[in-house]
């Protein structure tokens, strides 16, 4: 089935009934971004699974697509047998070199800070790691960087203490991003955010938006969602799993954990089908962590439901309510109870394919 005509969504069941499959695409200007989510054991691709896919997908305006495919390859495997090539997802020109530099090393001369003022001082850059990019000449730039574990933050402000960049006049700042994605890929980081001043630079890394959205007095509103009890840890693991792609056991560490920190909030869809994870912040500040359903009961409502039993328990205590997406379908859903984009950053899926239909 095809959700939305403003956004499509394809939702399919294997041959076996046994696990589904959701993808949204989103328009980029280098194609095509897939949003996957897979639930159930293992999807089982037939020639119908690969028959809708290819209508599908013949219908959207790009013949290159990318998504992430990381713990379950089935996406891979589904464009595999629908005709599509993988193609290589970062380049880099030849002759260009990186090295690691410690905080106090010299800075080359000549170079451009990009996206703070050049007076600026940067009283943190000693949290900051710091990427140097070189050419046969010597250095073009360097990538100053936050490091968050699984994933990694250049984003500029006035005192540079989530990452800045300083590079060479006539330099390509494309390639400097190449670059650090490539270094970030060989740490098995899962995502870099890069702040609004890349905008014009990120093509070469396929960078997608992540919208920063706030409402200010969330309000109540009727739901028949409840809040999650120990018992519902399993059933609220099992839909982690799926939304992160991670395993099971792994899913169970961290939701336990979180379920026990008294600044979160699980909350459960009646069918347990879905969840929502509340974050209460000092200064009267909420948010809206996560949101899931599963691609079985997509399309259904239940997206809605959690929607309003977040602004409901948030109401209680908070005046602005914030979230992050990366889902055009979600981001739509949250306009509709009045959220607004506040910022906008840049998103870079570190282990995301890149496919692309053959024609011979």
């Amino acid at each position: 089935m095809i959700h939305s005509s403003r956004i499509p969504v394809l939702v399919m069941e294997d041959a076996k009934k046994r696990s589904f499959i959701s993808i949204e695409p989103s328009q980029m200007d280098f194609g095509l971004r897939l949003f996957k989510e897979v639930s159930g054991s293992g999807y089982y691709i037939d020639s119908g699974s690969i028959s809708k896919l290819s209508g599908f997908l013949s219908s959207l305006p790009s013949d290159s697509v990318l998504f992430e495919d990381a713990r379950k390859p089935i996406l891979s495997k589904l464009l595999g047998k629908a005709g599509y090539k993988a193609r290589t997802t970062y380049e880099m020109p030849r002759r260009i070199k990186t090295g690691w530099l410690a905080w106090n090393d010299p800075v080359p001369d000549g170079m451009e800070v990009l996206g703070v003022a050049k007076e600026a001082h940067f009283p943190q850059v000693q949290s900051l790691r710091r990427l140097s990019v070189l050419d046969r000449s010597g250095p073009i730039g360097e990538m100053l960087f936050s490091d968050f574990g699984r994933f990694a933050r250049a984003k500029a402000n006035p005192f540079g203490s989530e990452g800045f960049g300083r590079i060479r006049p006539g330099a390509s700042l494309s390639v400097l991003l190449t670059a650090l994605v490539r270094e970030m890929l060989k740490e098995k980081k899962r995502y870099l955010i890069l702040g609004p001043e890349y905008s014009d630079f990120v093509g070469p890394v396929h960078a997608f938006p992540l919208w920063h959205m706030v409402r200010a007095s969330p309000g109540k509103h009727e739901h028949s969602c409840r809040e999650a009890k120990a018992s519902d840890l399993p059933t609220i693991s099992k839909l982690v799993s799926e939304y992160e792609d991670i395993d099971q056991a792994s899913a169970l560490s961290n939701v336990t954990r979180t379920f026990y920190n008294p600044s979160y909030r699980f909350l459960i869809s009646p069918g347990g089908d879905g969840f929502s994870l509340l974050k209460f912040s000092e200064g009267a500040i909420g948010m809206i962590n996560d949101l899931y359903v599963t691609p079985k009961s997509q399309g259904a409502g239940v997206g809605d439901g959690l929607t309003r039993a977040s602004l409901s328990h948030l109401s209680l205590n908070c005046v602005n309510v914030h979230l992050n997406t990366i889902y055009p379908r979600a981001r739509k859903l949250y306009e509709k109870y009045g959220f607004k984009v506040q910022y906008q950053d840049f998103c870079v899926a570190l282990n995301q394919n890149l496919m692309a239909r053959d024609h011979r």
